[in-house]
């Protein structure tokens, strides 16, 4: 520690920060700079916590300053006090995580160097695990005559310097900052969002010929996911992007990403072979135009597309295995499929979709013998006639084994949570139930208790599954135990014979607790109601799918579905391929009088459904109209072999592939 603070000292650094009422962060924040700087100086723009004290206890020089809505105004505040010939600024909710000492040796003593990009992760979600964005800023920089912070926000440094001083360069340094804002508190968060919303459009107003207030703008509304306003934001900075800007091709990709996330995938596509023509090999937007071109189906583009991304880092390493990863599982080449979802997950444990589809091809390959794919039939009661029990152990073992060893780089328990709901969703409840007796304290732990009790309902266990949601009852889960115990017991009914009635008392009796459930319970009755909440009705009917409570599942669709322009939700496609035939024949039937407003997805599902009920006519008939309509597309062609051979193991494939 020595050593770098005298080091630090030679270089000269002096940390910069604008607070008000961190207590909670800032030492943090200054635990991680001490070593690395040699004086601090904290601008208070009107704390009235120990903000100001925690910072003298490290050293810091703090001055006041009266807050005036002018973020720039207040970081240029600390200048006047800087004696070093190098700033590293920082927020009070950040932290330095990395530090390269020797190549920041160099490229400090480097007398060209006015500047320097770090790194920076800002996290959505608490770490480890959580959401982040990357991104880059210069936050170390010499303080020379005339520089100084522009703008009211998202100020920024870089500018000013390189139009100053357009003979000094502008380097990367080997530092990473990890940017946690508001990853615990969503209300503060909001906040923030709704401060910089109105801080910005008031920038805009100010300087209308300053572009980046126009990205931070789209940046805004792009890192809360709201696509559509961070897509007609970046709209008004066409033709009006710096050449030289340092923000640039970040604004390529997200004016892409947002069309993409909005539904125009043709204006997304447009725009990132725009964004390469300008910025070159830009890994974020290469990787965006390999997914585009898989979900129109040009599969080899898309393979020479992600081939060309440089693996410069681990981050980029793992998303261009798990775009592997997505292009060999439509090619129908699972196995590898998994391989390299495997390996994006050991270099980035946090590419949740990678872990899912992992998980998906796993679990439904081992309910598959390939040895009798020919005869293999999906329904429930066939599932254990066709594949044999002691084969299906095996599998289950050898995927429990492969995931203990991959979870030592994971969030171990929230990682089980995720098998387990999988597991429910490809009908291997009793095998999780064997897998959880092996684990400690699941019942300690209400999560694990609740999908426990999922399990032992699917497994007609009704009296283990109901204690379990009850001791959850009032605790935990709230409407989501109350749908699952009400569907465990429909399941129970089933299978004693009284499958023909719909229960809904028990539903109804927590109506005055959980309003949001009157108009489901009101419109299953056929009466008159307010609109139903799409996603209480999808978790409703999947609690049902879950549980085998196929007559209730079936009441349920065919009363509300026809209000929903999704008609099969991802997460249900595993269980109607094992549903009896009657309630695939149900899912056709509404489907066939809106077939071609479904989605591409949906189509395959529906027709893979056709065939997988015994109606191969009219699957092959409809296979045969989407491969004419989509050419370029390997599922259409495969769903015609797999009806034509007769071969629902590989209709369930398909199915698996969406």
């Amino acid at each position: 520690m020595n050593g770098r603070k005298d080091e630090a000292a030679e270089i000269g650094i002096t940390l910069c920060m604008i607070v008000k009422n961190e207590e909670e962060t800032i030492g943090r924040c200054l635990l991680s700079a001490k070593p690395f700087v040699s004086a601090i100086v904290v601008v208070d723009t009107g704390s009235d916590d120990r903000t100001a004290e925690i910072a003298r206890e490290f050293g810091a020089l703090v001055v006041t300053f009266p807050w005036s809505g002018h973020f720039g105004e207040a970081r240029n505040a600390a200048f006047p006090h800087v004696r070093t010939p190098w700033i590293l600024m920082l927020d009070a909710d950040e932290e330095i995580v990395s530090w390269d000492e020797r190549q920041m040796s160099s490229a400090l003593a480097d007398p060209e160097t006015a500047g320097l990009y770090v790194s920076i992760r800002n996290y959505s979600e608490p770490p480890p695990g959580g959401r982040y964005e990357q991104d880059a800023a210069v936050r170390l920089f010499r303080p020379l005559p005339g520089a100084a912070y522009r703008g009211r926000i998202h100020e920024d440094i870089s500018k000013p310097l390189t139009e100053l001083y357009p003979q000094a360069k502008l380097g990367s340094a080997s530092v990473g900052i990890a940017h946690y804002g508001y990853a615990w508190d969503a209300e503060a968060a909001g906040l923030k969002h709704e401060r910089n919303l109105r801080l910005l459009r008031l920038a805009i107003e100010e300087e209308p010929e300053e572009p980046y207030y126009v990205y931070a703008l789209g940046t805004e509304y792009f890192i809360r996911a709201q696509y559509a306003d961070a897509a007609a934001a970046f709209d008004g900075i066409d033709g009006r992007l710096p050449e030289n800007a340092g923000y640039a091709a970040d604004c390529m990709y997200k004016h892409a990403f947002a069309h993409y996330r909005s539904g125009n995938r043709e204006r997304a596509l447009t725009l990132v072979e725009l964004g390469l023509e300008r910025s070159g090999e830009y890994a974020d937007l290469l990787e965006l135009k390999a997914v585009l071109l898989i979900e129109c189906g040009r599969l080899e583009a898309a393979y020479l597309c992600v081939s060309g991304i440089k693996r410069e880092t681990e981050a980029e390493a793992s998303r261009i295995d798990y775009v592997h990863g997505i292009i060999a599982e439509k090619l129908f080449n699972f196995a590898e499929a998994a391989d390299f979802y495997t390996r994006a997950l050991l270099a980035d444990p946090r590419l949740k979709h990678a872990y899912s589809r992992l998980l998906d091809i796993r679990l439904a390959l081992c309910l598959i013998n390939d040895a009798a794919s020919d005869e293999f039939d999906c329904t429930t009661s066939q599932i254990r006639e066709e594949i044999v029990h002691d084969s299906v152990n095996k599998a289950m073992l050898n995927i429990v084994r492969d995931l203990v060893e991959l979870h030592h780089a994971m969030n171990g328990e929230d990682k089980w949570r995720s098998f387990f709901l999988h597991a429910l969703k490809w009908g291997l409840g009793g095998y999780s139930l064997q897998v959880m007796s092996a684990m400690r304290d699941t019942e300690a732990q209400p999560e694990l208790l609740y999908l426990k009790a999922v399990c032992h309902a699917q497994q007609g266990e009704t009296k283990a599954a109901v204690r379990m949601l009850n001791e959850l009852s009032g605790k935990w889960g709230g409407l989501q135990v109350v749908i699952t115990g009400w569907a465990a017991l429909h399941a129970d009914y089933e299978r004693n014979g009284a499958g023909g009635t719909v229960v809904l008392d028990r539903l109804n009796e927590h109506g005055s607790r959980y309003p949001e459930l009157e108009p489901l319970v009101r419109s299953l009755l056929g009466q008159e109601h307010r609109a139903v909440d799409e996603r209480l009705y999808e978790r409703t009917a999947f609690a049902l799918l879950l549980t085998g409570a196929w007559s209730a599942f079936g009441y349920v669709f065919e009363k509300i579905s026809g209000r929903f322009a999704r008609l099969i939700p991802k997460e249900w496609i595993p269980a109607l391929m094992r549903a009896p035939h009657s309630i695939q024949k149900l899912v056709c039937q509404s489907a066939a009088c809106r077939y071609d407003a479904l989605a591409f997805s949906e189509q395959i599902a529906v027709a893979a459904l056709y065939g997988l009920s015994g109606q191969k006519v009219e699957a092959l008939r409809l296979f045969t109209i989407l491969s004419s309509r989509n050419p370029d597309r390997l599922e259409p062609r495969i769903g015609m072999h797999a009806v034509l051979c007769q071969s629902n193991a590989a209709l369930f494939r398909l199915v698996l592939n969406e």
